[in-house]
């Protein structure tokens, strides 16, 4: 199973790097926009805080040829660990292919549809991001069709992970992770979510008042150290 970040704010990842056992970042080019800088300069600032976490930057090419070079550039200036995502569309099939031809690392993103994530899986794709929430959006069944997927590659032999993305709660998580996703990327909100509980806060507390009832304000290694 796989954690990743969907964000490119840099505050944000070094938080989040800290706190939570993240395997990756994703971005893209709204993901981007957010914050207001040019593209170089902002990916500058997400690699360093990202602590060598692997990246997902999508590329903005509309052919095979614009989607290669953005990956020639992206690979050279970030490393080679770089996931390149590419729209699952006519033209980003192809580009998949040679993607992969080329030794990228690729993911296949802007997934609503079994049909998508079956070519995706064909034309060897690392990851497939399935957009939960929008699908539900349009009144589909993310749950059932993140189901299919994983069982369709696991029947064929596709190698091909299941990355849902696209979260608004955490209750679409917990779907998407019992559904069989292999990884899940989250935005901060929705990944702070996922702990920030009054339930736990009153349990937290009440462990710590029984503790200093009996010890005081000392830890269990000063106690044991006196």
């Amino acid at each position: 199973m796989e954690l990743l970040l969907d964000t490119a704010n840099v505050e944000e990842i070094r938080r989040c790097t800290k706190g939570y056992p993240l395997t990756g970042i994703t971005t893209n080019p709204s993901i981007l926009a957010k914050e207001k800088r040019k593209f170089a300069q902002q990916m500058e600032l997400v690699r360093e805080a990202a602590c060598g976490l692997p990246l997902h930057v999508q590329a903005t090419g509309e052919t095979v040829q614009a989607v290669l070079a953005e990956a020639e550039a992206v690979a050279a200036v970030y490393g080679k660990n770089t996931y390149i995502k590419v729209p699952v569309d006519r033209e980003g099939i192809k580009a998949i292919r040679e993607l992969k031809r080329k030794g990228f690392a690729v993911t296949a993103t802007a997934i609503y549809t079994r049909e998508q994530a079956f070519l995706a899986g064909m034309a060897g794709a690392d990851y497939a991001a399935v957009y939960y929430n929008r699908m539900q959006n349009l009144s589909l069944d993310s749950r059932q069709v993140v189901t299919d997927i994983v069982s369709m590659y696991r029947i064929h032999g596709i190698e091909t992970k299941v990355l849902a993305a696209s979260f608004k709660n955490c209750g679409q998580v917990l779907e998407a992770v019992l559904a069989g996703a292999q990884a899940v990327t989250l935005p901060p909100a929705v990944l702070d979510a996922m702990v920030d509980n009054a339930l736990i806060d009153k349990a937290v507390s009440d462990f710590r008042k029984d503790w200093t009832e009996i010890n005081g304000e000392k830890r269990i290694d000063e106690v044991l150290t006196q």
